[in-house]
């Protein structure tokens, strides 16, 4: 997908792995760039971020 995502089978549709020491308002900035990206289209997307390390 042009945004970085990759599909999933599972709980998920989609997922974006993020690289090391990732901050808020890049995750904002990502997130605002999905959101401009599916306006118009009708689809609803809500953006959950974990914490991948053990």
């Amino acid at each position: 997908m042009s945004l970085g995502f990759q599909p999933v089978q599972g709980n998920y549709d989609y997922v974006f792995t993020w690289g090391n020491n990732v901050d808020l308002d890049e995750i904002l900035r990502f997130s605002d760039k999905i959101q401009m990206t599916l306006k118009g289209t009708g689809v609803m997307f809500k953006t959950e971020t974990i914490n991948g390390l053990n």
